[in-house]
Formats: structure tokens, sequence, C-alpha cells
């Protein structure tokens, strides 16, 4: 590699593992909490061996010619769309987000659609398309998102539906998608969404919830109102490592979905900034890659691995300061989440791979 290249992976090993050393700190100190109080770290522990399988996936992928997953998307699309009618729920919840392999760890497919879409979406847009044609080959692939980010959605895991969905919407507006069509999908899928969200009874009132919280602090605002209060309870720099109340049962999810709350009652203002920076970081090195490479199919993959990342980070640490609705999603790295820290890992691995390959 030369010295440009060097900095890029540098750059993107250096955040990405700041971050990890956030997510381990974090997952430490909500891990006894986590098991009602008691002297346990089975939490902090699977968090490591989270991070530690998907360093493994990174260096893989990071080692593999990322155009060998080309002839591969498709089938893979496919693949995961068949899982999407076998899964499970969990003990935890009524979401049949799982599929169980008679191990300790457990295959969530809705984790791996983005990488999958947007692989498929540069094998498309880097093939010889006539220009003519790119209006059906838009609408083909609008249909076949449509179908998994639905499928995704029934299990119900909405929130990394939502996630897939502006993943792509944005990468569709990145790769040159005509303006009239882009927004008539826009126009088409907003009143779908309105539809759906009147005729759910629970998207309804969780809509109805996050309009106004204060009306709803016992109920659908409940962990909403939780993660306010940590936050507000944290200040500028904090209350201090291992010191959050929040995490002892009034804030649930704290390690997945409310870790940014967490974050922000220990370390504060502070901590938070850091966390936003390193994903800012991430995220311009990212689409520094993305206008550097010239070859097409690479760069589609480079830009929407780096939109993934910073929807996911986006929507998860919207959620905890109320600017959506709870949603469900993990916070990409830090929280403890198995499959979405392997499926980030992998996704970094190609983005590495990206360099390496493309920018000589």
């Amino acid at each position: 590699m030369n010295k440009e290249q060097r900095g890029y992976v540098l750059s993107i090993l250096i955040f990405t593992y700041l971050l990890v050393i956030i997510g381990v700190v974090m997952n430490f100190s909500i891990s006894p909490a986590s098991q009602n109080g008691a002297l346990s770290l089975t939490l902090f522990y699977r968090y490591l061996i989270s991070i530690g399988v998907g360093s493994a996936v990174m260096f893989v992928f990071a080692n593999i010619n990322h155009k060998i997953f080309r002839k591969a998307a498709f089938p893979f699309l496919i693949f995961l769309f068949i899982l999407l009618f076998f899964t499970k729920s969990s003990p935890n919840t009524s979401s049949n987000r799982w599929i169980y392999t008679g191990t300790p760890f457990s295959f969530q497919p809705s984790q791996y659609v983005s990488l999958a879409l947007i692989i498929f979406t540069a094998k498309i847009f880097s093939g010889k398309v006539k220009e003519e044609n790119f209006k059906k080959y838009y609408i083909f692939l609008i249909i076949v998102m449509l179908v998994l980010v639905a499928q995704v959605g029934m299990e119900p895991d909405l929130g990394s539906a939502f996630i897939i969905f502006l993943t792509m919407l944005f990468l569709l507006f990145g790769i040159g998608m005509d303006m009239k069509l882009f927004f008539e999908f826009i126009g088409f899928v907003s009143f779908a969404g309105y539809l759906f969200v009147r005729h759910s009874k629970s998207w309804y009132g969780r809509i109805v919830a996050f309009l106004h919280p204060e009306k709803f602090a016992q109920s659908g605002s409940y962990q909403a109102m939780q993660s306010f209060r940590a936050i507000a309870r944290g200040g500028i720099s904090g209350v201090g490592f291992m010191k959050s109340y929040f995490k002892y049962g009034s804030l649930p999810e704290n390690g997945a979905d409310f870790i940014f709350a967490i974050i922000g009652e220990e370390l504060g203002l502070i901590g938070e900034t850091v966390v936003l920076l390193l994903f800012a970081f991430l995220g311009y090195i990212g689409f520094r890659i993305s206008r550097a490479v010239s070859d097409p199919y690479s760069r589609i993959i480079a830009l929407g691995i780096t939109l993934n990342l910073i929807v996911g980070a986006v929507v998860n640490i919207s959620t905890n300061i109320g600017l959506l609705p709870v949603t469900g999603v993990p916070l990409p790295i830090v929280s403890y989440s198995g499959n979405n820290i392997i499926a980030t890992f992998a996704s970094l691995g190609i983005l590495i791979n990206i360099v390496k390959e493309e920018m000589r």
C-alpha cells in the first residue's frame, strides 16, 4: 500500500476501535445492571466475543477482493429473503427476528439485508446499462428493496426496516436517480407509510406518544422519557463511570437501543460529543473514499456502506434524544448486538479492501 492508502486504512481502524473502546467501557458498566444487580459480566463478555468475531470477519473481508461478491449479490438477497420467513422470537421479545443455530450464536438476517442490497445495487449500475433503461432498473431495484423492507417490517422489526429503507433512499439519490422518479417514489412511500401508521394501532400510538411524550410518560413514551432524564442527569461532564442510576432497570434495553443515553448520563455531553465526532470522522473517511474511487462498482459500495453506518448511528441517537420515535435499533459498534457488530465489521472490511484494490 502507498502512503495515501495506509492513511485511509489507519483512519478507518483508529476511529472504529476508538468506538470499540467506548463500547467496552460502557458495556462493562452496564453488564452487572443487566443481570438485575447480580455481579455478572455476561453482557460484557458477549460484547467482547462479538467484537473478536467481528474483527476476524473484517480482517478476512479486507483481504478478499470485493469484486467476487458481484455474482453472489442476488443469490444472497434471495437467501436472506427466504430466511426471513423462518425467524423466531426470543424470550425477551415477541418480534420474530432470529434464527437459532443450537449454539450461543443466533443469526439475525435483517442485519445483513442492507449490505446485500448495496452490493446488488452496485452490480446493477456498474454494468452496461443503457440510459433509456435506467428507469426500468430503478423501478426493479425499488420493488426488490420494498419487498425486503416489508418482510423485515412484518417481523416486526420496523427499526431495521427503516434503516434499510433510508440507506437505499440516500444511495439511489447519491448514484443519480432521476429526480422526477425519485420524488414520485418519495410521494408513494409517504402515502403508503401514512396509511400503514394510521391503521396500525401500535405504530399510531408510538407516533402520538412521540409527539406528546409528557402525556404518555408511563406508557408509550416511558423509554423515551427515561432516556431524556438519563441524559439530563449527566449534564456536561456526567455523573461518573459506573455511577448510572437509570441502567438499573429504569431504562430498558440500555445495552443496545439506549446505550447512548447511558453514555450521556455517565460521561455527559463530553462523552456524547466524542461519540458523535467519531461517527462523523468515519463518515467523512467513507465519503472521501467513495469520491476517490473511479470504478463505479467500488464507488457505489463505498458510498452505500458509509451511508448505512451513518444512518444507523443517526437513527439510534435520534431516538435517544427525542428526534425520532423509539425504533429499537442498536448504536453501531458501541451497542451489544452481535449480528449488527458482525455486519458492520464485514462492511468496514469491504471498505478497507476497496482502498487496497482501487486507490493505487
